[in-house]
């Protein structure tokens, strides 16, 4: 397993090609789920790593975010998630905020940023022009117990410099810990925390795997609740229907790891489901 580890690693920061990169993550994901234990708390605290590696966060963001992306941690208002947004606006735009580097420093704002020093100071995102941008609501996936803000920065941090947004990735409480719906209302009270911020029709949810699927029941409890809809969704390969048999995935008997583009062995995402759904 290691040395196939290494080789997907290297493909994935050594190609430019997105196929190749995708092929390799893919594959990466795949090896790890079928040798990765069936203890959900191991696995998430694996995960879990990734918010305290510097490296880590400078590569997400200078190298796959082509130097242009910042972010800055998320307050108690917004759930302890991550501002993630693009810098690249031309000379006046960065004139009229001033230097965005010594706001980094510094920390902002305590209203949605954690450093207490600055509590009377907005982040950037909830300055203009940034604040005049879409806001992305990104929504991380990892069947319900994995993952966090910092392992998606690649994705969001992408989003941001593409699509010349800002992105609020959102915490969530987790499962086994914490199962349906605690994720559903920590983002029903970040939604309405946003809405004093943003007109709903600036607000895209967005998510993938079971990321989507929380997307998917926030917009349908939006609904529910008569709150503002959101402008769009955005759903990556949305993990839907938790009652699917999903040991029809696991194909003949040599193949426990689903089809090819499946990289959750079929056991282990019946794991995954029932400890969201506490069945």
């Amino acid at each position: 397993f290691l040395p196939r580890a290494v080789a997907h690693l290297f493909a994935y920061c050594c190609f430019a090609d997105t196929g190749t990169r995708f092929n390799a993550i893919r594959r990466l994901l795949r090896d790890t789920s079928t040798y990765a234990p069936r203890q959900l708390h191991a696995l998430q605290l694996i995960t879990d790593i990734a918010p305290r590696l510097p490296l880590l966060a400078w590569t997400q963001l200078r190298v796959l975010g082509c130097g242009t992306v910042r972010f800055c941690p998320a307050g108690s208002a917004a759930g302890g998630g991550e501002w993630v947004w693009s810098e690249d606006l031309g000379a006046s735009s960065l004139a009229a905020i001033g230097d965005l580097s010594i706001h980094l420093r510094r920390a902002p704002s305590n209203w949605f940023c954690c450093d207490t020093d600055y509590a009377h100071e907005e982040p950037p995102p909830l300055r203009p022009p940034f604040a005049e941008r879409r806001l992305i609501l990104y929504i991380h996936g990892g069947a319900f117990v994995l993952c966090n803000p910092a392992t998606h920065r690649p994705l969001t941090a992408n989003l941001a410099r593409m699509l010349n947004c800002t992105v609020l990735a959102a915490r969530y409480r987790r499962a086994p810990q914490h199962p349906f719906p605690a994720a559903l209302d920590d983002l029903t009270d970040l939604y309405r925390t946003l809405l004093a911020h943003f007109p709903a029709e600036r607000i895209v949810f967005a998510g993938d795997s079971a990321g989507a699927n929380l997307a998917i029941t926030l917009a349908l409890r939006t609904r529910d609740l008569s709150l503002p809809a959101p402008g769009g969704l955005v759903l990556i390969s949305p993990w839907a229907d938790l009652s699917e048999d999903l040991s029809a995935l696991a194909g003949s008997p040599k193949d426990l790891r689903g089809g090819p583009d499946d990289y959750i062995p079929p056991e282990l995402a019946r794991m995954f489901a029932r400890a969201y759904a506490a069945a």
